[in-house]
């Protein structure tokens, strides 16, 4: 008897077969989820290490901020489909976890 996947792995398998058979915005839609979800780590690590060497509380706001405004506007032109603009604001939010990784450079 073969071995049946159980618990979460047999729910991802369902999930991804079920995604395999979208197209058009709601494909765009779960491809923006998941490059936010790609995007999160380095944004989290930014967040919590620039408050953590003393980094300008003020700054630090405004460029987590963009990071959200930025991700937000991704997904929309994701699902848009409208690549020149999902390009410019990727590049607006990846461009603030470095930015905060900055201002903790030189605050430390």
């Amino acid at each position: 008897m073969a071995c049946q996947p159980v618990g979460i792995l047999s729910i991802s398998s369902a999930v991804d077969s079920e995604q395999a058979q979208l197209d058009g915005a709601p494909a765009r839609a779960i491809g923006a989820h998941k490059n936010a979800v790609e995007a999160l780590p380095l944004f989290a690590a930014a967040v919590l290490v620039a408050p953590a060497v003393g980094a300008d509380p003020q700054q630090s706001a405004g460029l987590a901020i963009a990071w959200v405004v930025c991700r937000l506007l991704h997904g929309l032109a994701y699902v848009a489909d409208a690549h020149s603009a999902r390009s410019m604001v990727w590049t607006g939010g990846l461009t603030a976890p470095y930015g905060l990784f900055g201002l903790a450079a030189l605050a430390g």
